[in-house]
């Protein structure tokens, strides 16, 4: 009986863990397409990551630089951000952005990220400014 006990408890824990890690890291991935149709919306904010020399060779219309390389500027850029609305963020191929969105996430946002990133974007013939 003790063992039953012993072993549901750790079903329980391991479950609930992985339950949360699930919800803590999916911020979801979207197309260039999807990516554009979302930036339209209302009340959306939009975050480029890369650095300011990056984001000087062009970047998406009222996009936010917050440079996820310098951690102490982006979390300070970051606390101007309001959690109740969507944060739309990229970076040049998509890599720092999902680890960005990934904090985000677990910071309380609602996250959509580039994927392939600005890169992506130019190379479809999107708009930058």
């Amino acid at each position: 009986m003790r063992l039953q006990k012993f072993f549901l408890l750790i079903l329980l824990i391991g479950g609930t863990l992985n339950a949360c890690n699930s919800i803590a890291q999916k911020s979801p991935n979207l197309s260039i397409n999807d990516f554009e149709k979302g930036v339209k919306k209302p009340n959306v904010q939009v975050l480029d990551v890369r650095t300011a020399g990056e984001y000087e060779t062009g970047h998406l219309k009222n996009a936010l630089l917050a440079d996820w390389t310098n951690q102490e500027d982006f979390v300070k850029k970051v606390q101007t951000l309001d959690k109740s609305k969507p944060v739309y963020t990229y970076c040049l191929v998509g890599g720092r952005s999902a680890a960005a969105a990934k904090w985000l996430t677990t910071k309380g946002f609602k996250v959509y990220n580039m994927d392939g990133g600005v890169a992506a974007w130019k190379k479809a013939g999107k708009d930058v400014e």
